[in-house]
């Protein structure tokens, strides 16, 4: 495990330690994660535009999370959202951006789009298309 993977996984641990201690509340939702680039947005008709504004950038760690899941929670656009690998145990911290998936990939259990970056960081390469995971919003009371 390089470095970086070692450094990213202890500030998630201290991240998630400090919220427990503060009092924070964390739901975690567990099913697939996919990823999306510039490209497959420009592919499917929309502009290379996040809901947020943002035009999308594959190099970022960023997510997008459905947007009815997003109004129930209250969770908004900058917040930072911690996944999880569950095959491999290898987390990252992305930043949501964006709506998805889409119905279709929900119905299939997707619960979230990361970007080909943070995807990468997680499965090690975008061969495999999804992975299961979990993801937990960071935020404290």
């Amino acid at each position: 495990m390089c470095k970086t993977h070692l450094t990213i996984r202890a500030v998630a641990i201290i991240i998630l330690s400090m919220a427990a201690l503060a009092g924070a509340t964390a739901t975690f939702v567990t099913g697939k994660a996919t990823y999306f680039t510039y490209q497959s947005c420009i592919r499917e008709g929309n502009s290379g535009i996040t809901a947020s504004g943002i035009q999308l950038n594959d190099s970022k760690l960023w997510c997008a999370l459905p947007k009815d899941v997003q109004r129930a929670q209250n969770i908004r656009f900058g917040q930072k959202v911690l996944v999880k690998n569950l095959l491999n145990g290898a987390t990252v911290i992305v930043v949501l951006k964006d709506t998805g998936p889409g119905k279709k990939a929900r119905k299939s259990g997707t619960v979230i789009d990361l970007t080909a970056a943070a995807f990468i960081t997680l499965a090690g390469s975008t061969n495999i298309g999804k992975i299961p995971v979990t993801y937990t919003i960071m935020r404290t009371k």
